[in-house]
């Protein structure tokens, strides 16, 4: 990987990590009480913000590996199969034990776009908010392990 993109997917990183230490107060909330509307709602926009820039992060890598990068219909879920391995060298860009959540947070972000605050549920969405600290914390290492090798 070139010093410019390692630099750019680094501050990206960053960025994310920020985002994410600032959305902490309103997670431990979540899992300390029952969330009404208004922190469902803002608990909706840190997934789907979550998710977007680990796809975000995980094409500037795919491309360091000159992945082509579709641009069809249902784009995510292929950029999702690119990053756990069916990209042109077989790589794991984030580990496969994670499949299964990070498929429920891109099953997730299709919700938010499509509904209204009132619907989103919380039985759905709890175990996503419950999981986003530690699951975090595993894929930036993947991330950092990716920038190491490649």
């Amino acid at each position: 990987m070139d010093n410019k993109l390692k630099t750019k997917v680094t501050y990206e990183i960053s960025r994310l990590d920020h985002f994410i230490n600032e959305a902490k107060p309103l997670i431990n909330q979540c899992i300390s009480q029952k969330p009404g509307f208004i922190e469902i709602t803002s608990a909706a926009t840190v997934l789907h913000s979550f998710y977007n820039g680990i796809e975000s992060i995980g094409i500037m890598l795919l491309k360091s590996i000159n992945e082509n990068i579709p641009n069809q219909d249902q784009w995510h879920k292929r950029v999702f199969k690119l990053i756990f391995g069916e990209n042109v060298r077989g790589i794991n860009i984030i580990r496969n034990d994670l499949k299964i959540l990070m498929s429920m947070y891109l099953d997730f972000r299709h919700i938010i776009r499509y509904a209204y605050g009132p619907e989103y549920d919380w039985d759905i969405m709890e175990i996503l908010v419950l999981n986003l600290l530690e699951t975090w914390e595993k894929i930036k290492i993947d991330f950092e392990i990716f920038i190491d090798n490649n």
